[in-house]
């Protein structure tokens, strides 16, 4: 986001909060094998289920992104020439679609760590 100088709006909020979840569930569920072992199957469970609802934001997100008709509300609203206003909301509407991609990505990653998390309480018990 700061490479590409995109600030956070409310989907990136969110898809990040979703997979500090995640994260947080599979620390916690690999802490927990040793001593606690039926307890991190819950866990990894709650890193999966964190990956579905980061995919839902994920399109949720990608359906206001690319809403033509908000896209044609904001430039009649311009003054002026709106062919330097247009270009930028195509270059923030890639920017952000990126930005999205790489959360929506991260999420997926937590989901295999939760299923690695998972096979190996099946494993031990």
């Amino acid at each position: 986001m700061e490479v590409l100088r995109v600030a956070p709006d409310a989907h990136t909020i969110r898809m990040a909060s979703l997979l500090l979840e995640g994260a947080r569930a599979l620390d916690e569920g690999y802490g927990k094998l040793e001593h606690e072992t039926a307890m991190a199957e819950g866990l990894a469970d709650r890193a999966r289920i964190s990956e579905r609802r980061v995919e839902k934001e994920y399109r949720k997100a990608l359906a206001e992104l690319f809403d033509p008709a908000e896209d044609v509300r904001r430039l009649e609203s311009l003054d002026g020439p709106t062919g330097p206003a247009a270009y930028a909301m195509v270059m923030d509407v890639f920017k952000r679609r990126e930005v999205y991609r790489h959360l929506s990505n991260a999420g997926d990653r937590v989901a295999r760590a939760g299923d690695t998390l998972h096979d190996i309480v099946v494993k031990l018990v």
